[in-house]
């Protein structure tokens, strides 16, 4: 068991941090098409794909994933932090079992 919350604690530590740097890069940033930062009213056509996404577009899928970084965030710190309780109660445990 003590195992297992080990593993969880460090995989929610993780997600948490890769929340917060998504949710960083994420909030206010412009969209990016081919690695070139896009201005209202350019159209991003993807060739392979076959699509074209507009300014506004683009700028609004950006938008609609600042939600689920927050829940990375702080989903994966709530965890993380009742992980590192839990650990320390099995710890307290088995020393008094001991």
């Amino acid at each position: 068991m003590r195992k297992f919350v080990k593993v969880l604690t460090v995989i929610s530590f993780l997600l948490c941090v890769a929340g917060a740097l998504l949710w960083w890069k994420h909030t206010g940033a412009n969209p990016v098409c081919d690695g070139k930062d896009m201005r209202p009213g350019d159209v991003c056509q993807r060739i392979r794909a076959g699509t074209s996404m507009s300014y506004d577009e683009a700028k609004a899928s950006l938008e609609d994933s600042v939600p689920v970084d927050m829940g990375l965030f702080f989903g994966g710190g709530a965890v993380f932090v009742l992980s590192l309780i839990g650990g320390v109660i099995l710890r307290r445990a088995n020393t008094t079992t001991s």
